[in-house]
């Protein structure tokens, strides 16, 4: 009781010398547990775009960043629990969403009242949806993008989203030409089925690769699903996985130590400062269960969780240990606000989502943008996996998402420019793009081509 926090916002000024009363835009971070100041590292993948024109403000979630982040070294979450479990309590989304209600009113006080945004993706569009319950003003638009539902998004959906991004990527290789061509006369979709069907049964299409058993395949799958420049490699690796040659062996071993033990990654121009612990406290205490009605929104039990995993082809997390660990961490009590969209007369909206999103899945953003009473602008991106500003490149560089909210900003929510939607880039099948040709040479070594060989012999 009376005890405070630091809560620090990082603040990116366009225009030093331009006069003040500047429109602002404010990006809450996914997560739980990002960063705002992580955006900084982000800065050239879209977010410059969608700044563009605004100050920028990147509040620090408490718990993470500057906010006094509550951190435990990674694997041992339960034996640190001890020095934090007094305040996670008060480590709530509902808190995080008072926090920024607060610093904004403080700031546009003092900045003379200007036009104000906000930008919330994933877990910041949940984030979002709560400081709409609790500010005390009401923002001139917001947005949000690659959308964390209120009433649906929910950890133990996670590896179903997983699994649906990834048969709706290879029912697109198989609708295009330029994709089945490659799998003589049979399909992308068959030739999983059949590489899966080896796995049930003990077999291994490809002996020697590191893909020993089917928990590796399915990491190895999941890795092309998360951004979009990645995605021509799910069928690539498959049909090498069936073909076996000596030299798809060779590529398929380093793409397995790149995707799955990859080199430490050099630090990141700005530092990212996530909070591992305030992210599993929120999690596990409103963000775990679905609220399905035979559950009464509790886990789905192990039993149940254990056949819906066994029928993935994709997913990169193992539900059962972490069934484990959601009953051992203590949890906070759910709200008022839980479960509920919050209401949003007169404050104009416009959802972004990918159809391709592995993480957040498309039918929570056309749900979100379908109960509000707002005006709202829905746009579903065809080929975007998780999140739009980052994954919907364009044939002049830039970000179609990132330019259609900034629009949709400038104009106070009356209108959105979506010229960009004609120079999408599309799935580069033919791995033709000068950044696919830097990726596959990445994941299967110099010289690589995206299709291997052809005509190259099985070692049995």
């Amino acid at each position: 009781k009376n005890h405070t926090i630091n809560w620090h916002v990082t603040r990116v000024v366009k225009n030093p010398n331009a006069t003040a009363n500047r429109p602002q835009i404010w990006l809450l971070q996914g997560g739980p547990g990002g960063s705002g100041v992580s955006f900084l590292d982000q800065w050239t993948q879209g977010f410059t775009n969608l700044t563009e024109g605004f100050d920028a403000y990147l509040p620090d979630h408490r718990g993470t960043g500057y906010s006094d982040r509550l951190v435990c070294p990674s694997g041992s979450i339960f034996a640190c629990l001890a020095k934090f479990r007094h305040v996670l309590p008060y480590f709530t989304t509902t808190n995080a969403a008072h926090d920024v209600d607060y610093g904004m009113r403080q700031v546009l006080s003092e900045e003379g009242q200007p036009a104000n945004f906000i930008y919330g993706v994933s877990y910041g569009s949940y984030w979002l949806n709560r400081f709409l319950f609790v500010a005390k003003f009401k923002p001139t638009a917001v947005s949000m993008d690659g959308v964390c539902d209120a009433q649906r998004c929910r950890f133990q959906l996670y590896a179903t989203g997983q699994d649906n991004a990834g048969r709706r990527l290879i029912a697109k290789c198989d609708a295009s030409a330029d994709c089945v061509e490659h799998f003589d006369g049979t399909t992308a979709t068959t030739t999983l089925e059949r590489i899966i069907a080896m796995y049930r049964t003990g077999a291994n299409p490809c002996p020697g690769t590191g893909i020993d058993d089917l928990p590796k395949l399915r990491q190895l799958l999941v890795f092309p699903l998360g951004e979009f420049i990645t995605q021509p490699f799910l069928p690539a690796a498959l049909l090498r996985l069936i073909r076996c040659s000596a030299q798809d062996k060779k590529e398929l071993q380093r793409a397995i130590q790149v995707t799955l033990h990859p080199p430490p990654a050099p630090p990141p121009a700005f530092p990212y400062l996530p909070g591992n612990l305030i992210g599993d406290n929120i999690l596990y205490s409103e963000m775990f269960a679905p609220d399905w009605k035979e559950l009464k929104g509790g886990p789905i039990p192990a039993k149940t969780l254990k056949a819906m995993n066994d029928s993935l082809w994709f997913s990169s997390v193992n539900e059962l240990s972490v069934l484990e660990a959601y009953a051992l961490f203590p949890k906070y009590n759910k709200d008022k606000y839980w479960n509920k969209i919050a209401p949003r007369k007169g404050i104009p909206l416009i959802v972004t989502n990918g159809a391709a999103d592995e993480a957040t899945m498309m039918a929570w953003a056309v749900q979100e943008a379908k109960v509000t009473n707002s005006t709202r602008d829905l746009h579903l991106f065809p080929n975007s996996p998780h999140p739009p500003v980052l994954n919907t490149p364009t044939t002049m560089g830039s970000s179609c998402a990132a330019q259609m909210i900034n629009s949709f900003f400038h104009s106070h929510g009356k209108t959105t420019n979506v010229s960009c939607l004609n120079r999408l880039l599309g799935v580069d099948w033919k791995g033709e793009l000068p950044q696919t040709k830097r990726l596959v040479a990445e994941l299967f070594g110099p010289g690589a081509s995206l299709w291997g060989e052809a005509g190259g012999e099985q070692e049995l």
